[in-house]
């Protein structure tokens, strides 16, 4: 049975057609054959751990999508250390970015909690991090509605695919660009009384607008004022550029 299998999935032409090959054994196992399959797949070649991630895809969840990388072309196992968490957190604000947050979800309710819950679905992609890792390294504040209600909820949408996608393009970027923000260090910072709240929100990144004018144009704003009064050369406000968004279909 085993060498019928691989000859056929071997033979396919696509990972995708050879997942749907393989998709019935995987269907046929138990949760914990799945999940032994799964970790496998760190050690496994590229092709068959891609294979064997396509075929599970249906058993793996908001969490596992993201983990496994499984809305790309060739998904993996996820391999990213603790210390490259710990680097990689600091690119994301404590929330999700207001202007990103109307692209991804433009008719639906968007509050603190979703937005929360969206920057640590993009901590986890390639990680093995737990929620509760992901929560304490972005200072993120306990929320009323669990982060795993929040991705069930966006994994309920017609459009999870494309918003899957969408978060594991935006991870790519911040690994590889970076971000203008050092946000671990905005997170340490100790709130002064010369700033307006509205204000200090801008400099933790937890702001509710970007679009909105801070400040009349002979006023100087005093969000960045206070920064430089701090050494540090950052804007008071960044976001990722939106083409990223665009390379996916979010309708």
């Amino acid at each position: 049975m085993g060498i019928t299998v691989a000859v056929k999935v071997l033979g396919a032409e696509t990972i995708e057609e050879s997942a749907s090959r393989l998709r019935w054994l995987v269907d046929s196992q138990d949760a914990k054959a799945r999940q032994t399959e799964l970790l496998w797949c760190r050690t496994d070649d590229a092709l068959a751990a891609a294979i064997t991630i396509k075929a599970s895809r249906q058993q793996l969840g908001a969490q596992g999508e993201l983990r496994y990388r499984a809305a790309t072309p060739a998904p993996e196992a996820p391999r990213r250390s603790y210390l490259d968490d710990w680097s990689f957190a600091a690119t994301l604000p404590a929330l999700m970015w207001p202007t990103w947050c109307e692209k991804l979800l433009a008719d639906t309710s968007v509050d603190a909690d979703m937005r929360r819950a969206l920057s640590i679905a993009t901590l986890i992609v390639g990680s093995n991090i737990t929620i509760g890792g992901a929560e304490k390294l972005l200072s993120a504040r306990p929320s009323h509605r669990t982060v795993n209600e929040q991705l069930e909820l966006l994994y309920s949408l017609p459009r999870w695919n494309s918003i899957c996608r969408t978060l594991i393009s935006l991870s790519d970027y911040l690994v590889t660009q970076g971000s203008e923000i050092d946000y671990a260090r905005r997170r340490k910072l100790v709130y002064s009384a010369r700033l307006e709240w509205q204000d200090w929100l801008r400099i933790r990144g937890e702001s509710a607008d970007e679009t909105l004018p801070r400040t009349a144009p002979q006023q100087p704003d005093q969000a960045l004022v206070h920064l430089r009064r701090l050494g540090i050369d950052e804007p008071v406000e960044w976001h990722p550029p939106l083409k990223i968004i665009g390379v996916a279909d979010l309708t």
